[in-house]
């Protein structure tokens, strides 16, 4: 039988602080993922074959790889937390169910 930990609310708060700082983040996230879908078409013709950063509803950085969008990002000083990766490409993705 697996043993239950139960966790105070001073506990939880020091694992992911403030949890209405938590539930803002998380609201902004999906604004910006909702952005990104509706701009889709438009990132697309921009960015083909490209990573992107995507931060707050515009694209904050675009690289050939990963690595060079995360250092663009890095060197601005955008928290990763905030920040939406993604590789566009014309492509079919493929869903695995």
């Amino acid at each position: 039988m697996v043993e239950r930990h139960k966790i105070s609310e001073e506990e939880l708060r020091e694992l992911i602080g403030d949890p209405e700082e938590v539930y803002k983040g998380l609201r902004e996230f999906q604004k910006s993922a909702r952005k990104l879908s509706a701009q889709e078409k438009e990132i697309m013709e921009l960015y083909p074959e490209q990573w992107i950063g995507f931060v707050r509803g515009r694209v904050e950085a675009n690289a050939p790889t990963r690595e060079a969008v995360l250092r663009e990002l890095d060197a601005k000083g955008v928290d990763r937390a905030d920040v939406i990766l993604q590789f566009i490409t014309r492509k079919p993705r493929i869903h695995i169910h």
